[in-house]
């Protein structure tokens, strides 16, 4: 009776396990909703709620033309909590090395929100690289997104055993006209199958213990 006990209990442990491990986390991505600003803030007016600034964005490296935006009337419904955005000019990019390596059997999702600014459509695309190596990238045109609001645009990639090494970075790059970025996030989920082989040690360590402390109890009376 013992013993069935002890194996049910072990049994409940590897799922918890399972359940719990598999929930997915997130990585720093500094200023990824873009609304910690410059200094002087955005001293560009461009209308009625609309200012933008051309520079450096906190947190990120850029090529080119690049700045945030308060978009006024161009683009609504902002995602991430934040009332500016990042926006990017012909043949510019931001990027981000989020200063983390990969772990080994994990999948990795780039979240991206991309803006349809409907007067000056941009090609658009973002990825996710460690150190020279490209794990996954997504390209589009903003001109194809809703009419002036924002689409969540994703990449993944999921690492092996031995992952690439190099930090983890994000890149957001445009061709042609102006595109716009807001919410830019990071996750990571463990994939189920390591999980599962991680549990499965953990069970059988518990059912040899239960049972060689029922073979002991027997070999005493």
């Amino acid at each position: 009776m013992r013993t069935k006990v002890f194996a049910l209990s072990a049994l409940l442990i590897a799922f918890a396990l399972i359940s719990g491990s598999a929930s997915a986390d997130s990585v720093t991505v500094q200023n990824g909703n873009f609304g910690t600003l410059p200094v002087g803030g955005l001293n560009i007016s461009c209308g009625s709620g609309c200012a933008y600034d051309v520079g450096a964005v906190p947190g990120w490296t850029g090529t080119g033309m690049t700045g945030q935006f308060e978009p006024g009337g161009y683009l609504s419904g902002i995602p991430g909590g934040s009332t500016t955005i990042a926006y990017i000019n012909s043949s510019g990019s931001l990027s981000q090395d989020l200063a983390v390596d990969l772990l080994p059997d994990t999948t990795y999702t780039l979240s991206v929100w991309v803006g349809d600014r409907t007067d000056d459509p941009g090609n658009y695309s973002f990825s996710l690289d460690a150190g020279t190596n490209v794990l996954c990238t997504f390209s589009g045109s903003s001109a194809s997104l809703n009419a002036g609001g924002f689409a969540d645009e994703t990449c993944a990639y999921t690492t092996g055993s031995s992952p690439f090494v190099g930090d983890l970075t994000v890149w957001l790059t445009n061709s042609t006209g102006q595109s716009d970025f807001a919410d830019v996030t990071v996750t990571t989920t463990p994939e189920p199958s390591s999980i599962a082989f991680e549990s499965l040690g953990l069970l059988a360590v518990v059912l040899f213990g239960a049972l060689y402390k029922r073979k002991q109890s027997l070999t005493a009376e």
